[in-house]
């Protein structure tokens, strides 16, 4: 590792300590804590560890070798299930999504998805959940949150090809213009 990346590592630590000592950033994770707990998106991912989960300062040293980082385990955290970490991603995110991407942002939201082959693992079990479904758009697997239209160009493609979803309830019931502004219709 070079020296301008060690210093500039050193730099970014300091600065993710700072930020989460503030008030600011307690209220911050506390008031998404509310979010949640009420069924919206959490905004914090994993890169925005809360205070409650995180190392202590000084856990993290920049290190021209290997570094032996031994994980934070918080037995009172509620484990989250892939359909609820797909919902909040897709909800966040605000357009299907395909496979890989999905699995990303599942893990960002805090889902545990392992296995030799985590898509195969997270798809077989969001195949069986009540709240996203899998569609075709343009032939390519994506998936989606259940009777929630989808976003106007998503909507469009499958207006091509409206027996690649299945999936009833998924067109917005507006008529709308090319920009997916809606229409209103004079009766």
């Amino acid at each position: 590792m070079n020296d301008i990346l060690q210093a500039t590592q050193a730099l970014r630590d300091q600065a993710w300590d700072a930020l989460r000592s503030s008030p600011a950033f307690a209220q911050v994770c506390a008031l998404d804590d509310a979010v949640v707990a009420m069924g919206g998106a959490s905004i914090l991912g994993l890169a925005a560890e809360k205070p409650s989960a995180a190392p202590s300062a000084g856990t993290f040293r920049p290190s021209s070798g290997n570094v032996t980082i031994n994980a934070v385990y918080n037995k009172s955290a509620k484990r989250i299930s892939h359909a609820a970490a797909a919902y909040r991603a897709l909800t966040l995110a605000g357009r299907p999504m395909q496979s890989p991407e999905l699995l990303n942002a599942a893990r960002a939201q805090g889902a545990d998805i392992g296995g030799t082959k985590p898509i195969i693992n997270m798809t077989s079990s969001l195949s069986r959940s009540d709240e996203v479904y899998s569609l075709r758009i343009g032939g390519v697997p994506h998936w989606w949150i259940i009777g929630q239209p989808l976003p106007h160009d998503y909507a469009l493609a499958l207006e091509a090809s409206p027996l690649e979803h299945g999936q009833s309830g998924i067109f917005d019931e507006q008529e709308r213009s090319n920009d997916g502004t809606p229409i209103e219709l004079a009766l």
